[in-house]
C-alpha cells in the first residue's frame, strides 16, 4: 500500500504546486530607484524615487524609500524635506563619529568637505546643507567611523597573513584600513586625494562645457554596478572588503533598523527609509522577500539637470557624456 500510496501522494503535491498562484502584486525584480530623463526642454534631468510599500497583508506600518544623493538642486532637497517631515519615523544614512552628531546641528555648508566643493563647482548644494536632522523622529540607522574601522580590524581576509609585524591584523586587513581612512580623509577634504580633487574642480567651476560633461556623467550613473565598481577601482581584497563594508553591510544596519520600528508601529503609520540610492534595492528586496512587503506607488523627484546644448556640447558629445561613468 504504501508503494502505492506515495506516487499518489507525489501527484497530489504536484498538481496543487501546479495550480498555486502567486500574488499579482509581488514584483519579480526590483525596479531601479533612479532614471535618467530627457525633459520637452531638452534638458537631462536625474530623477530619484520615493517609493512607498505596503505589507502584503495589510497589517503594520507601510514604509517610504526615499533615495538620498550627496549633491542635488536645493528644491530636491526641499521636497524630500518636505515628504520626511510628514513620516512617523525616519531612518536615515550618514556616516559620522557618533550616532547623533547629525542631529546636534541643523543644516550647514561644511565648506571642507569634498561634496561641498563638487556642489559648489557644479552650482549644486550638499546634502549636509540641503536636510534638517534635527527632527525628533529622525533615527541614523548608520554605522559610526568607528563601528566601520573596527569591523574592517575584526575581519580576517582570505589572503594568508605574512610574518612580520603586520601578522596580529593581517596584511589585507590592514590594506582595507588604510584605504578607508584615506578615502575618508579625501572626503573631509584632506589628503593628496582631496587636493587633487580641489585642483579638477577648479577646472570643472569656470568651465561650463566641462561642468555640463560632468553633471551628465551624474545623471547617467547606474547604481547597481556601484560595489563591483568600487571594489575593481580600490583593488584587491582589500578593495572587496571595503566595498562589502560600504554596500552590504550598512544595508544590513538599516534593515535591523527597520526590523525595530515596524515592530513597534501601527497600521496607518509610515517608516521612511532615507539611503542612497546604491542602498535601496537590497533594503527593498529584504522588504519583499523577508517582511513581507509590496510597491504601492513611487513619485519621482528631479534631483539633478543639465541642459547640454546650452553648454555646447553636441548630441554625440552629451551622450558618450551620459555613459562616462557606467564605463
Amino acid at each position: 500500500m504504501g508503494r502505492l500510496l506515495s506516487p499518489f501522494l507525489l501527484l497530489v503535491l504536484l498538481a496543487g504546486c501546479a495550480t498555486t498562484e502567486i500574488d499579482p502584486r509581488v514584483p519579480l525584480r526590483i525596479e531601479p530607484v533612479m532614471r535618467t530623463v530627457q525633459n520637452d526642454e531638452g534638458e537631462y534631468e536625474l530623477r530619484l524615487a520615493s517609493r512607498t510599500l505596503a505589507p502584503l497583508n495589510g497589517q503594520g506600518p507601510k514604509v517610504r524609500l526615499v533615495a538620498a544623493i550627496h549633491i542635488a538642486s536645493r528644491e530636491y532637497y526641499r521636497q524630500v524635506q518636505t515628504i520626511l517631515d510628514q513620516d512617523t519615523v525616519t531612518l536615515f544614512e550618514g556616516v559620522s563619529n557618533k550616532k547623533d552628531d547629525f542631529k546636534k546641528q541643523g543644516p550647514s555648508r561644511r565648506p571642507e568637505a569634498l561634496y561641498t566643493k563638487m556642489a559648489d563647482a557644479l552650482g549644486l548644494i550638499s546634502q549636509y546643507e540641503g536636510i534638517d536632522y534635527r527632527r525628533e523622529h529622525f533615527h541614523n540607522a548608520d554605522l559610526t567611523q568607528g563601528e566601520m574601522l573596527a569591523r574592517l580590524r575584526g575581519e580576517t581576509l582570505t589572503t594568508p597573513k605574512p610574518e612580520g609585524p603586520d601578522q596580529a591584523l593581517g596584511a589585507p586587513a590592514k590594506q582595507a584600513e588604510a584605504k578607508f581612512q584615506t578615502m575618508m580623509e579625501a572626503m573631509n577634504g584632506g589628503g593628496l586625494m582631496g587636493a587633487m580633487a580641489n585642483i579638477g574642480l577648479t577646472f570643472i567651476k569656470y568651465n561650463p562645457r566641462l561642468r555640463a560633461t560632468v553633471l551628465l556623467g551624474i545623471i547617467g550613473t547606474d547604481p547597481t554596478a556601484s560595489e563591483q565598481t568600487m571594489a575593481k577601482q580600490l583593488g584587491g581584497e582589500s578593495g572587496k572588503r571595503i566595498a562589502r563594508l560600504i554596500v552590504e553591510e550598512r544595508n544590513q544596519e538599516a534593515i535591523s533598523g527597520l526590523r525595530r520600528f515596524i515592530g513597534q508601529r501601527k497600521t496607518g503609520e509610515t517608516i521612511a527609509v532615507f539611503y542612497g540610492a546604491a542602498h535601496l534595492s537590497g533594503i527593498e528586496d529584504a522588504l519583499i522577500r523577508r517582511f513581507g512587503y509590496v510597491p504601492e506607488s513611487t513619485e519621482w523627484l528631479v534631483a539633478v539637470k543639465v541642459d547640454p546644448e546650452k553648454a555646447g556640447l553636441t548630441p554625440e558629445q552629451t551622450q558618450q557624456a551620459l555613459k562616462m561613468t557606467r564605463k
